[in-house]
Order: C-alpha cells, then sequence, then structure tokens
C-alpha cells in the first residue's frame, strides 16, 4: 500500500511521537544499472542533461560484467572506457552507489540475482555471513583500485536475507533502497521519509516513486501524481531511479515536473556516509573513523563532490594497528582515508605532503590559521620573558646598588678618624690608610697642633 490512509498514518507519526518537521520536501535521482555494457553516450548524455539543471544525482555501478551463458566477464580495471564513464558522471555531480559485485548468481548481470535465490524462494547465503561478506569486500576493492568511491549501498532487486543486510551495514552505514523486513520476496517496505536508524543501523534513503516505465504504465505523468501525493506528508521524499536505455526526454520531463512542484534535489555529500573495508575509509558528512594498519603508511585525501582532488597527504612512517579520526567535512567533499604501502619520495619539493594532520585538522587553510596562531602565541610568549627578565635585571640592579650604598655607610661609620679634642694628643691617621679610603677626607693632627 503506497499512498492513501499509509501516507496520512506516515504523516500523523510526526504528531504521535512529537518530532518537529521542516517544510522542505527533497527530491533524489538515480541512475540505475550501470556495468561495462551499458551505453556510454547515453549515460554522458544522462549526466549533462542533470548538471545543466543544477540536479545533484547518484548513480548504481556494477564493477563486474558477468553472463554465465556466453562465458564474459568484464572487470572494471580491465575497461577504460568503463572507467571513464564513472569518473565522467562523478565530475557532473554523481554520487556512486555500489549495487553488488557482478549483480547476478547464474545469469547476466542487472537481470540475475546475486543475494536472492528465485528459484528457492530464499537468500542465497541460507544465514551464512560468509558468502555476502565476500562479494562486498570484491566489489569495494576493484572500485577502489579503479578510484572509484561509493558513498551508500543498493542491494540488487531489493532482495537479501536479514543476515545479508547486517553484512552490508557492516561495510556501509548508507542504503538508498526499499528493504525486505521479512525473507519473503516482494515483502519491500515503502516508506515516504528518511529513516535515520533501521533494524540493521543504516541510513535509508527512501524510494518513493519507483522507476519510469512506460510500458508498465509508470510514464512521467504516473511518477508526477505520485509525487504530488507525496507531499502530504511532512518531510516526504519524491525518489526514483531511471534507466538510460529509454528516452532521455522522459528523465527530462520527470526532473522539470519535480522541480516545479517545490521538489528540491539533495546529493548524497549532504549525509552522514561511511564506507568501511579493513585499511579503507570512504566518509562524508560528520563521521568517527577507523583503520586497521598493517605496516602502511595512512594515506589521506579530501576529494570535491565532481571528484577532484582537494587535498592529500601522507604519514611519515609505516603504521599498525588501529588508527582513529575525527571526520567533518562540509557537504561538497569526500575524505578517503586509506593505508598505502608506499609513498612518495620525502623531499622539499613535495613538503606539503607530508603534513600531519592534528587532531583531525588536515585543510591547508585550518593548518595555516593554526600555524599563525601559534606563531602569535610564540611572539608573544617571547615578549612576555624579555619584559619580566628586564624588569627582574633592573630590581636586581637597584638591590645591588642599595647594598653597597649600606655598606659604603657601614664602612664611613666604623672607620671615621677621631677629631681632636682640645687638651688632648691625637696621633694622625697613617698614610695607608688615607691612600686606601680616597673619598673620605682625613686631617693630619700633631701634638697641640693642626697640620
Amino acid at each position: 500500500m503506497e499512498g492513501g490512509a499509509y501516507l496520512a498514518f506516515a504523516d500523523v507519526l510526526y504528531d504521535f511521537m512529537n518530532k518537529a518537521a521542516t517544510e522542505e520536501h527533497p527530491a533524489f535521482v538515480r541512475l540505475e544499472d550501470i556495468h561495462a555494457k551499458r551505453d556510454a553516450s547515453s549515460l554522458r548524455r544522462a549526466a549533462d542533461l542533470l548538471a545543466e539543471r543544477g540536479v545533484p544525482f547518484a548513480f548504481t555501478y556494477t564493477p563486474v560484467y558477468k553472463n554465465e551463458a556466453t562465458g564474459e566477464s568484464i572487470f572494471l580495471g580491465e575497461d577504460p572506457v568503463f572507467q571513464d564513464t564513472l569518473r565522467y558522471l562523478v565530475s557532473k555531480g554523481g554520487s556512486p552507489i555500489l549495487h553488488g559485485y557482478t549483480h547476478q548468481h547464474s545469469g547476466e548481470t542487472a537481470v540475475d540475482f546475486e543475494f536472492w535465490d528465485p528459484y528457492r524462494d530464499g537468500p542465497i547465503g541460507e544465514g551464512d555471513p560468509v558468502y555476502a561478506s565476500a562479494r562486498v569486500e570484491r566489489a569495494l576493492h576493484e572500485s577502489f583500485l579503479n578510484e572509484i568511491y561509493p558513498l551508500a549501498w543498493t542491494t540488487p532487486h531489493y532482495a537479501a536475507g536479514q543476515t545479508d543486510y547486517d553484512v552490508f551495514s557492516h561495510f556501509f552505514t548508507t542504503a538508498v533502497e526499499r528493504r525486505m523486513p521479512v525473507e519473503l520476496y516482494g515483502s519491500d517496505q515503502f516508506f515516504p521519509y528518511l529513516i535515520k536508524s533501521d533494524m540493521h543501523h543504516q541510513i535509508l534513503i527512501p524510494e518513493t516513486l519507483g522507476y519510469v516505465n512506460p510500458d508498465a504504465g509508470r510514464d512521467p505523468e504516473a511518477l508526477l501524481a505520485d509525487a504530488k501525493a507525496m507531499k502530504v506528508v511532512r518531510e516526504g521524499w519524491a525518489s526514483f531511479f531511471f534507466h538510460t536505455f529509454l528516452d532521455l526526454n522522459l528523465l527530462t520531463e520527470v526532473v522539470d515536473g519535480l522541480k516545479a512542484q517545490g521538489y528540491r534535489f539533495v546529493s548524497l555529500t549532504e549525509f552522514n556516509n561511511k564506507v568501511t573495508t579493513k585499511d579503507r575509509v570512504v566518509a562524508t558528512g560528520i563521521n568517527e573513523v577507523s583503520l586497521h594498519l598493517d605496516a602502511q603508511y595512512k594515506h589521506e585525501k579530501t576529494l570535491s563532490a565532481t571528484g577532484e582532488l582537494v587535498d592529500e597527504n601522507f604519514s611519515f612512517g609505516t603504521m599498525s594497528g588501529q588508527v582513529d579520526k575525527y571526520v567533518s567535512m562540509s557537504k561538497n567533499e569526500i575524505q578517503v582515508l586509506e593505508g598505502v604501502y608506499r609513498r612518495p619520495r620525502f623531499t622539499w619539493s613535495n613538503l606539503h605532503l607530508f603534513r600531519p594532520a592534528l587532531t583531525g585538522v588536515s585543510s591547508p587553510v585550518a593548518l595555516a590559521l593554526l600555524f599563525i596562531g601559534m606563531l602569535t602565541l610564540v611572539t608573544f610568549l617571547v615578549i612576555w620573558i624579555y619584559l619580566i627578565t628586564r624588569k627582574t635585571v633592573a630590581s636586581a640592579r637597584n638591590i645591588a646598588t642599595r647594598r653597597e650604598e649600606k655598606s659604603d655607610a657601614l664602612h664611613l661609620r666604623v672607620h671615621r678618624p677621631l677629631l681632636p679634642f682640645r687638651g688632648h694628643r691625637h696621633l694622625a691617621l697613617p698614610a695607608v690608610q688615607r691612600a686606601a679610603d680616597p673619598f673620605r677626607v682625613h686631617a693630619r693632627f700633631v701634638v697641640g697642633k693642626r697640620a
């Protein structure tokens, strides 16, 4: 049930749970089922169309194409055209979403299931996490080797077991899909808004409008009618996907129609996404990340939402064990942290590549401000020390002067010559004493007369 009373109930939940809501209605579009056999020119035209309209988008890709009937197998790393196509989509504002490893089990990629057995009507892994874990690890490895950094996950054909979903959540904090709450094909759940944490502890970006399929009655008019109904729900989403082998005018019609209804298209980079393997992490937004390195150099790089390198640095030496970091990125930036076994040679020309990241600060601007602040602090400290030292020296000199004056006064009282009294005899002071104390006036006396 995807309308009517269900949407009204979904809206009432805000009041029932006393949740505040904004007036904004997000829209989300993703280009679907991209693999090595897809036509590159239609994908590029779709990306251009969306970029011209200022629409951020996502795209689901499968890094390995396989067809069991023909024996054909194409890896992302073996197909330069496929690599260039994915990078082109990123350059136009597209956010990659991993869509399985091969998106097949015994048939052809994008046609077959990967985690669900339609003949047995149950998960292929049968509750064993090893199968799903191995598939995801291989898919991520193939992606990272070719510098494609997915931000989220979409399950092939929305079909997997509960154990599989637990495995996906181990690698991805975000999924874009409808999800099966029980192991029954077709039970994938419809929800009209963002789920911040589902039963598998993932952020779920909703898919509310389905996909454009005129042959099945899902033309742009049908999707736009559902989008209009979705606005009944506070913060209701208009989220759909599109296959680029269709007429791109259909995509234009839906996108323009949603914008006319007041929807705002959002990017995956606006959310706190994290993709984790043992020695690699891809993150957006605010996250705490951990790497497990094994005598590897730590490599950090910041990418823009269009895939351009903004900043990077390496650790000076190799590291082992768990490395933790707090990541805080703007909505248009992506942080990649990884362990590598080689790094550039340390020279004066590439000194900037070895800038240490201090307490999570790796931005050149932030580090420059930090350096200026530290330099200012040191300057004030030096001035303070100079003033204190000068005052201390002056005080010491004053004390020494006063002591000398007291000493001279005491010396004067002790060695003052005796003045003769009338009628008494007194011998004159020795010449040696007069010479040793030239600052005193001594008189020479003889018996009964002044000299």
